[in-house]
């Protein structure tokens, strides 16, 4: 199994960053859906070399845990950023929005960053 392959494990991986993990959540798997499509549109609209292979009748709007996320696996982490970035921005604490700036900042850096 590969890893961040599915849309579950992007809001795992994004639910465990964010420290979200104790029921009752913060944010909803719908928060965490809803940022994944924007992170993969970004994506695609920053770096469509990363997602142009992959597309076969467009780029995809993911709905449920179990679709399959297909971006290149160097760059998933990238996405995962963007996701832990956009869903801080839910929040009214004036600290989220340092920590939602660095997650984007990192998203851009590492969709920015070369891999030979």
């Amino acid at each position: 199994m590969a890893f961040l392959s599915t849309v579950q494990e992007y809001v795992t991986r994004a639910r465990t960053i964010v420290q979200d993990t104790v029921a009752p959540y913060r944010y909803s798997d719908a928060d965490f859906i809803a940022a994944l499509n924007e992170g993969y549109m970004e994506v695609y609209r920053m770096r469509p070399d990363l997602v142009r292979p992959y597309l076969k009748t467009g780029v995809p709007t993911f709905s449920v845990v179990g679709d399959t996320v297909d971006l290149d696996a160097r760059y998933r982490l990238a996405l995962v950023y963007f996701i832990c970035g956009t869903v801080h921005v839910i929040d009214e604490e004036p600290a989220q929005d340092a920590r939602s700036a660095a997650f984007l900042n990192a998203f851009i850096k590492k969709l920015a960053a070369t891999v030979s």
